[in-house]
């Protein structure tokens, strides 16, 4: 099937302004001017006259994150957050609504240290100090990094001698150790933990991943 496209700007994101394009099983086969066009048309020919409206390429979106998305919903959201001190806030606001039990597993997402007013990622003995008595983990908006807190190393069995993961680091200071609780990349987003939280986590992403799907 043939569809002609005319009497409109046609974008072709190169510098030439065609003046129609022919289209044929969802391929494009000529661009340039109409009569040319018209002289390759077939006698059944959609021609479609664009009234002066614009033409562009269509946007393809190839790195969609939908499952990745549904998993973070029913999270501490972290995506408004301007300050350190305002993450606390949210975190003890999250346990009140959702009655969070002493020592249970708290996942957090989308902060973004770049619109935090310290500019900087949380550091363990901040998140200590604003998550008393729950292993913390919150993650980067970009899902690429994220920060802990000192019951979640723990849990994590995380300490000098841990090697960083394949594709990923945590960060260290001078001697090694593992001070400001920062995972990069590989193990951001599958850390293991010990404890029922974990197995708790697991059940709701199983269950809300299948809701979206």
């Amino acid at each position: 099937m043939q569809q002609l496209f005319y009497n409109g700007d046609i974008l072709t994101l190169e510098d030439s302004q065609p003046e129609a394009i022919l289209v044929e099983d969802g391929i494009i086969v000529y661009c340039g001017s109409l009569q040319a066009a018209k002289e390759k048309t077939a006698p059944n020919c959609d021609e479609i006259n664009l009234h002066g409206h614009c033409l562009m390429p269509s946007f393809i979106d190839p790195h969609s994150h939908i499952t990745q998305f549904s998993n973070t919903l029913g999270l501490l959201d972290l995506n408004h957050i301007t300050s350190i001190a305002e993450i606390g806030q949210q975190i003890e606001q999250y346990i009140d609504e959702n009655k969070i039990e002493p020592g249970e597993m708290i996942f957090g997402f989308g902060y973004d240290h770049n619109f935090l007013k310290e500019h900087r990622h949380p550091t363990a003995k901040e998140l200590d100090a604003i998550c008393q008595g729950h292993p913390l983990l919150i993650a980067h908006k970009s899902g690429h990094m994220g920060v802990m807190n000192t019951k979640a190393m723990e849990q994590m069995h995380l300490d000098k001698n841990t090697p960083d993961p394949a594709g990923g680091k945590y960060g260290r200071d001078e001697n090694g150790n593992l001070p400001d609780s920062y995972c990069y990349d590989a193990d951001t987003m599958g850390l293991h933990f010990t404890n029922d939280a974990c197995q708790k986590w697991i059940d709701f992403l199983l269950t809300h991943t299948k809701q979206e799907e």
